[in-house]
């Protein structure tokens, strides 16, 4: 998919597109270009060959890229589109595509859990998206989607990532149960942002949520966040005595 000389894929990630462009031939000559919605997430002096701009996909793309790109892959952002545009954010990337070209969207399905701290942080999701007017089954409709835009050959896997302290490298339950407590926080605090009077209960639910995942996390994973950290992620939290 990714062999053709002069490939031109559109990314929105800097370091997927910095490892694409390490696997790929040097002398091929394919031009690189990588999408953010802020600059603050976009990397830092790129490697020659690849551009790197702000862009949301919820507006139009510049002039001329439609029909002129061999790979376009979206990582993790499609929640940001509403409930109302979705299906026109996946229209207008599929039109940035030369024939022949592929497309790519790697989304997280909350709904396939194991275990009481994951269904409650599906739980917490399902009620902020609701507030933010968007969804947490994007995933599972993907292949549906697919269809309107008259692509062919599209299909959906599913992949298991082990999280926490079911992951077997400890490096990896420390990271893994950072990224899932600060990246819910995040939504959490957008939820506020889109509502001022964001239900107690939501609030509540991450703070509980919080407390589960240390409860299950501890004999693996005791110092992933520090006190002072909890304290700011979670005021008033009593986290667990650590040895």
């Amino acid at each position: 998919m990714v062999s053709r000389s002069s490939i031109q894929p559109l990314l929105v990630a800097g370091v997927w597109l910095r490892d694409l462009q390490a696997s790929l031939p040097a002398d091929s000559k394919n031009t690189y270009i990588g999408t953010d919605i802020s600059p603050m997430y976009v990397m830092r002096d790129p490697p020659p060959g690849i551009t790197l701009t702000v862009q949301s996909m919820k507006e139009p793309w510049p002039p001329g890229w439609n029909g002129t790109i061999d790979l376009v892959h979206q990582r993790m952002a499609l929640p940001a589109a509403g409930r109302d545009i979705v299906k026109q954010v996946i229209t207008n990337m599929t039109a940035l595509l030369r024939p022949g070209g592929w497309i790519q969207f790697v989304e997280s399905d909350a709904s396939i859990y194991q275990g009481l701290a994951m269904g409650s942080m599906y739980q917490l999701i399902c009620d902020m998206v609701k507030i933010m007017d968007t969804g947490a089954d994007y995933a599972p409709q993907l292949e549906g989607w697919f269809r309107s835009p008259g692509l062919i050959n599209f299909g959906c896997k599913v992949f298991d990532v082990p999280l926490g302290r079911k992951h077997p490298k400890e490096e990896l339950q420390h990271k893994s149960t950072r990224l899932f407590v600060l990246d819910t926080k995040g939504m959490v605090d957008i939820a506020k942002s889109k509502c001022s009077e964001l239900p107690l209960s939501i609030s509540v639910s991450y703070h509980c949520w919080v407390s589960s995942i240390l409860m299950s996390q501890s004999a693996y994973v005791p110092n992933s966040f520090s006190p002072k950290e909890l304290a700011q992620i979670v005021p008033n939290l009593n986290p667990l005595n650590r040895s």
